[in-house]
């Protein structure tokens, strides 16, 4: 992940996943591709500096 990397996206992503739950809540059974929101972010993920 280039945040991870210290590279900013401008992507929020925890409000991502919450977005993604969001729409798995209105469309079930439908399938959702992704494996971020059921794994999560990764234990001591800290976003890059706004810089």
């Amino acid at each position: 992940m280039f945040e991870a990397m210290g590279v900013r996206t401008g992507i929020d992503l925890e409000r991502l996943i919450a977005a993604r739950a969001i729409v798995a809540r209105a469309l079930p059974g439908v399938p959702l591709y992704g494996m971020l929101a059921p794994a999560g972010l990764p234990l001591g993920f800290v976003a890059a500096s706004g810089s």
